[in-house]
């Protein structure tokens, strides 16, 4: 049963255009990737080469991004994200 504060995925708007595209961008850099390189590698060979694979299409990003989590609006840790851009987080 979800909580009051939570959003079901059915209520959310459509992602606007700019976002629709660079999410595109994305998803076809990361099908790049597997497919060229295959299943089977550690993470961290899918990482660099999705990274050279992002800079080749010119997708802005940053690498390890350090976030915090939250719990009810309560920080309870942190992490890092793998890859992040800051050009479509609206």
């Amino acid at each position: 049963m979800p909580y009051d504060d939570e959003i079901s995925p059915y209520a959310l708007p459509e992602p606007s255009p700019v976002v629709d595209e660079f999410a595109r961008k994305v998803i076809g850099a990361a099908i790049e990737v597997s497919s060229a390189l295959g299943p089977g590698h550690l993470e961290e060979v899918y990482q660099e080469a999705l990274a050279i694979e992002m800079e080749l299409r010119g997708i802005p990003f940053e690498r390890q991004v350090p976030v915090s989590v939250l719990y009810k609006g309560v920080k309870v840790g942190g992490g890092k994200l793998d890859s992040w851009s800051g050009e479509c987080s609206s």
